[in-house]
């Protein structure tokens, strides 16, 4: 249990790093990021207490969903999404020390930044363990309702994507960390994840990771 936890933990660093690298790009925070990133410009708080407040939303969201067949081991839910708000905070200050003038340097973090919120996401699910809230409440709304599970991550990723525009061009008058980068990490991590999957090498180093 203990070798499952600091797995988890790696995999929520790596995820929330993915999720600052995508900020720092310039070019479009990722759609689990995006609120995060309006809001937090709102109200003036921290993007990553901005996204504990959306995850919570998220752990919310089940407990209505699945009232009495919510299971209380759920509530370790909300410790891992303490977590990863102090992560995504923490990444932003390491990622504060470099530079993002040039647009190939805003490129790389968005590449970058792809492939580790994929990574982190990988290693989360790996674990077999706890899930972050938003990722809970898709399989809670797939298995409640019998839809696919990609086709309910991909509505809510348009959902939150549009959120954000609509709420950046009422608040800001203009679009802001909606772009590229939102549009490519939709369609590519879960890709990326998928790749991971199937990688026999990457699993037995995760199952030796964590005990199994």
């Amino acid at each position: 249990m203990s070798r499952k936890f600091i797995v988890l933990v790696i995999g929520i660093f790596f995820s929330s790093f993915g999720v600052g690298l995508s900020l720092k790009s310039n070019l479009g925070a990722t759609p689990i990021g995006v609120c995060p990133a309006v809001f937090s410009d709102a109200v003036n708080i921290s993007t990553g207490t901005a996204m504990a407040v959306l995850l919570g939303i998220f752990f919310v969201m089940q407990i209505l969903i699945l009232k009495k067949d919510f299971r209380p081991f759920q509530l370790l839910q909300l410790f891992a999404t303490l977590i990863y708000g102090v992560f995504v905070d923490l990444s932003e200050v390491i990622l504060s020390y470099f530079s993002n003038d040039e647009l190939w340097q805003r490129s790389i973090y968005c590449v970058l930044g792809i492939v580790i919120l994929a990574f982190g996401v990988f290693v989360m699910l790996s674990t077999d363990f706890i899930m972050l809230p938003q990722d809970a409440a898709v399989a809670v709304i797939s298995n409640k309702y019998k839809k696919e599970y990609g086709k309910i991550k991909i509505t809510l990723d348009v959902i939150l994507t549009t959120i954000a525009t609509a709420s950046s061009f009422v608040i800001f008058s203009r679009i802001i960390h909606v772009g590229v980068g939102t549009i490519l990490a939709a369609i590519f991590v879960g890709k990326i994840i998928s790749l991971l999957q199937k990688s026999a090498g990457i699993n037995r180093f995760i199952s030796w990771a964590i005990g199994d």
